[in-house]
């Protein structure tokens, strides 16, 4: 694995410089060792051990630590974009411009927005505003449904379903 660095070393500085990455809640300590990356660019210590480790998970660990216990650089920038891969699929980090890899919350009704379409969205999508409403529109049928349960009560059996009365029989 260690030996696919020489690939990632070639584009590396090219994605650090042109692309501004932001993140999610949940994308912000793969951020940070984004940008921990970028900014040891132009240093050629092999040992980098003041990185975030948040990143760096049990499988990881192998390569990411040398034999003498030193962070590995070359491990620990394949951990790195192992993990932006992952978080740019998860969209806990995007790309501020882009299109296919921009913020996906963007796209979202805020507030005011929000609360002017809500109604329109909940029915669209076949949603109760609120739980209550299902009494409202449809007076009497939880009770209905509910007194009718034990005369529609299905019982399993291997590879056939019974009623609840001819399973009495």
């Amino acid at each position: 694995m260690v030996e696919q660095y020489g690939r990632v070393r070639r584009f590396l500085p090219c994605l650090l410089e042109n692309i501004e990455f932001s993140a999610a809640p949940a994308g912000e300590s793969a951020l940070e060792a984004i940008r921990y990356l970028a900014a040891i660019r132009s240093i050629r210590r092999q040992h980098i051990d003041d990185a975030p480790m948040a990143i760096i998970t049990a499988p990881w660990k192998r390569l990411c630590y040398g034999k003498d216990g030193h962070l590995s650089r070359q491990g620990y920038t394949l951990c790195v974009m192992n993990k932006l891969q992952d978080s740019l699929r998860r969209r806990d980090i995007y790309v501020a411009r882009s299109e296919r890899w921009g913020d996906p919350r963007a796209k979202l009704l805020q507030r005011q927005d929000w609360h002017t379409n809500r109604v329109q969205v909940y029915r669209s999508l076949w949603h109760l505003l609120t739980p209550g409403m299902l009494s409202m529109r449809w007076p009497g049928s939880s009770t209905r449904c509910t007194n009718r349960l034990p005369n529609i009560l299905l019982i399993i059996r291997p590879f056939r379903w019974i009623s609840a009365e001819n399973a009495r029989n």
